[in-house]
């Protein structure tokens, strides 16, 4: 019985050992795993202009907005201080407003967007 109990235990720990060291190999091709990569910002609209983005027409205006503009509902939920709001003048105003090139480094983007 001694020796049927010992061979059990062995086969035990051969699995234990090889789940430890399957594990290990895991870890070391995967060490990200449950770790995000840090974002890579592209534009935060802090500044004083719209910087190397081109804007074109006139509803962007010639700088980002601080919040709320005048007749318009509250604006909520951005992050910062300044954000693009094409607001300005009311609804009438078009344009286009086009970043500068960039390269992306991640699997996807991540927009903060709003609208009325």
């Amino acid at each position: 019985m001694k020796g049927e109990r010992r061979g059990v235990g062995q086969g035990a720990m051969k699995k234990r050992s090889c789940f430890a060291c399957c594990m290990g190999l895991l870890a070391g091709v995967f060490p990200a795993i449950g770790f995000a990569a840090e974002d890579l910002l592209i534009e935060d609209f802090e500044g004083g202009d719209y910087g190397d983005w081109k804007v074109e027409g006139e509803a962007f205006g010639k700088a980002p907005a601080k919040g709320t503009l005048g007749g318009q509902q509250t604006v909520t939920g951005f992050e910062g201080k300044g954000l693009v709001n094409t607001f300005l003048g009311g609804d009438g105003p078009t344009g286009k407003l086009t970043s500068p090139s960039f390269t992306i480094e991640r699997d996807y983007l991540r927009f903060l967007i709003g609208g009325g």
